[in-house]
């Protein structure tokens, strides 16, 4: 078996990745856990990023043989990408592995993979090319992404992805992915996110993205003449018309631009359900962490929402629309003995099937078989 603790790991974040953000979005701690776990294992781990010399100021929460790289001249950051390869050859071409946080950050290790042969692995939360098509994003963006994603899983030795459904999705798309691709779920510190028995400020929460894709306004229109306590987490491009979609319909709506990961758990425990609206999602941690902390779920019956819940049994799906969400929020708000029933059923899935120790050791045992020829 391969000895990780004599190899290198480069873990990327492109465009708009920074450590910097992960800290101000409240995820940063989250992030990081994996890659502190991974890092008893192999001799180094460099973290390239995007971002300006503020983020190795988070140097002290990674493990000492972890490496923050950031970014080292004022280029626009997809440019910046293309240079990365050259100014770190050294270090670069002495790792074993290049690995994405999202096949959006694959054009540097890509390049890296061809410039050195060493071992590209393109980790992806979603398909990045069918996120862009369902946005309507303007046709040279979808046009960049679709190349960087083909040439991305054109070269790379593994790819990682979550669902059945989506690696079924890419294996139609891209058939030369059959024997390099991998169902690697995201996971949840299942330790952090528990049922705390928290006396409840809220009647629902939904942490996401105050952006088009998660839905809000759906959700207030179900709301509407209810006289339920809305908490929402997040910031984005959306956030004035959900307050005004708020205040013009008298509903009450908290919205909290930011939780540190590890306060996050008081959060969820504070409300009665967790309600997930988005019109699609890759595998979304906020709905696995709820389930988690054992909250009684509803969420649409969409892509990377009806793979985590199955109706009836650890939560419960709707068809994605405002009529269809309304009476299934008020039958749950009713039945505690349901909500109850629920709860426990998603805890368990989660320990079943998305903690973190058993990703870490899935990670683990697949960068081993990876580099057993590379002795």
């Amino acid at each position: 078996m391969t000895r990780l603790n004599r190899k290198k790991l480069a873990l990327f974040l492109g465009d708009g990745e920074t450590l910097e953000n992960w800290d101000k979005n409240g995820f940063l701690k989250r992030e990081i856990a994996l890659y502190n776990l991974l890092a008893k294992k192999f001799y180094k781990i460099y973290i390239f990023t995007c971002g300006s010399k503020k983020d190795q100021t988070y140097q002290s929460l990674l493990k000492r043989n972890i490496l923050i790289i950031p970014k080292v001249n004022n280029l626009n950051n997809k440019l910046y990408e293309l240079i990365i390869p050259f100014k770190f050859k050294q270090l670069l071409n002495k790792c074993d592995i290049y690995k994405t946080n999202q096949n959006m950050d694959a054009t540097a290790p890509t390049l890296c993979k061809l410039l050195y042969g060493n071992n590209l692995v393109i980790r992806s939360g979603f398909i990045a090319s069918l996120f862009a098509k369902l946005d309507n994003s303007r046709l040279f963006f979808r046009s960049y992404v679709l190349l960087l994603e083909f040439f991305s899983y054109l070269f790379c030795d593994k790819a990682f992805h979550p669902t059945e459904v989506n690696c079924n999705i890419l294996i139609k798309k891209y058939p030369f992915l059959k024997k390099k691709l991998v169902m690697v779920n995201n996971f949840t510190d299942t330790s952090l996110f528990v049922n705390k028995r928290l006396n409840k400020k809220y009647d629902l929460i939904y942490v996401a993205r105050l952006e088009k894709q998660k839905n809000h306004l759906n959700l207030l229109e179900s709301l509407k003449g209810l006289d339920l306590s809305l908490c929402l987490v997040g910031q984005g491009s959306y956030e004035e018309k959900i307050k005004t979609f708020a205040r013009s319909n008298d509903l009450h709506v908290t919205i909290i631009k930011s939780v540190p990961n590890e306060i996050l758990p008081n959060l969820y425990n504070s409300a009665k359900m967790f309600i997930s609206p988005s019109l699609y999602e890759g595998n979304p941690k906020a709905l696995m962490e709820a389930m988690s902390c054992g909250l009684p779920v509803i969420g649409y019956n969409v892509m990377g929402v009806n793979n985590l819940i199955e109706n009836g049994k650890n939560g419960i799906l709707c068809e994605p629309n405002a009529k269809e969400l309304r009476p299934e929020i008020i039958k749950l708000l009713k039945d505690k003995k349901l909500q109850r029933r629920l709860g426990k059923n998603a805890r368990e899935y989660i320990l079943k099937n998305f903690s973190l120790d058993k990703l870490v050791k899935k990670e683990i045992k697949i960068y081993e078989d990876l580099l057993k020829n590379d002795n």
